[in-house]
């Protein structure tokens, strides 16, 4: 990373990091970025991070909770704020040019991250493969680009459960996106909704598109 892009977001977060201790000297917004940002950037074990900083094992997994909260809330709305009507048409635009597909405002999926079992967390995470995950679910426009995501549900939650749940599906049920008014579909004087378009796991609606259910599993074998 370069010293402009870190400067940058540290001046985003800087408020929102600092600590101030009348009993010891605190850990600077400048080195809880960093370490945040290394064990992101590089993974490996937490126990490695606290050990080349020279703090607790209970103070680096703070450090870089905290931090991840305040990159999130500062730049969540900046980077992955939901689009608007104009937005969504340009997506639609695209999806029709590319893929062939008048009227889509977006593909809609799930990915499970595998995690260790959370303590007194019951079967919550455990999931249809038999692993133990959060679930990262996220809308894409023809380009690949994420338009709108939700991470952290519970494993043990189906794709349709999940954006049911989220605060983007909450919108997208309730009428309260800023989506585009029925078009006209290409070559034709048929008038339709814009919609996402997923897989098996989601339910059919007005908004969502989904394969016939024979066709996938023939094309998907």
């Amino acid at each position: 990373m370069e010293k402009h892009i870190f400067e940058m977001l540290l001046n985003f977060i800087k408020e929102r990091i600092t600590r101030n201790n009348s009993n010891r000297p605190s850990i600077s917004p400048e080195c809880r970025l960093y370490l945040t940002l290394c064990y992101l950037a590089h993974g490996g074990s937490k126990q490695f991070y606290a050990s080349s900083f020279k703090i607790g094992l209970s103070t680096m997994k703070e450090i870089v909770a905290e931090t991840c909260d305040a990159l999130w809330e500062i730049l969540g709305p900046i980077y992955l704020s939901i689009p608007k009507k104009d937005e969504w048409k340009r997506i639609a635009i695209d999806f029709n040019s590319m893929w062939n597909l008048p009227n889509c405002i977006g593909a809609i999926d799930g990915k499970h991250i595998n995690i260790f079992c959370p303590s007194n967390s019951g079967s919550l995470f455990y999931n249809y493969k038999g692993n133990y995950s959060i679930v990262l679910l996220a809308v894409c426009d023809a380009n690949y680009t994420f338009t709108c995501i939700d991470i952290g549900a519970y494993g043990s939650q189906s794709d349709g459960g999940v954006l049911w749940n989220s605060g983007f599906g909450r919108q997208l049920y309730s009428g309260k996106l800023d989506l585009p008014e029925n078009d006209v579909l290409p070559d034709s004087d048929i008038t339709f909704p814009h919609y996402f378009v997923g897989d098996n796991a989601l339910p059919l609606k007005p908004f969502l598109m989904r394969p016939y259910p024979g066709l996938y599993e023939q094309f998907k074998n």
